[in-house]
């Protein structure tokens, strides 16, 4: 799976797999943390996703993060985590 912010000025895509994006969506559904995804809070406004091994880096910002967490908790996005 890939995961990019149509909107990130460097165009990164994060790669993953279906189980890691599945325990992404779990752990923003209130679940245990994803242990191949980490989301961190960056200066001002951003969001970063990144996983552990790699350089790459999705930034977004702090309202986008928001709208995509709330979608992911109405079940949006259940069909990709299966």
């Amino acid at each position: 799976m890939l995961l990019t912010e149509s909107s990130d000025p460097t165009g990164a895509i994060l790669t993953t797999t279906p189980e890691t994006f599945a325990a992404l969506l779990s752990q923003l559904k209130g679940g245990s943390a994803s242990p191949a995804i980490d989301i961190t809070y960056g200066p001002a406004d951003q969001i970063r996703l990144h996983a552990p091994d790699t350089v790459t880096v999705v930034t977004t910002t702090r309202d986008k993060w928001h709208t995509f967490t709330l979608g992911v908790r109405a079940g949006e996005f259940d069909h990709f985590g299966a």
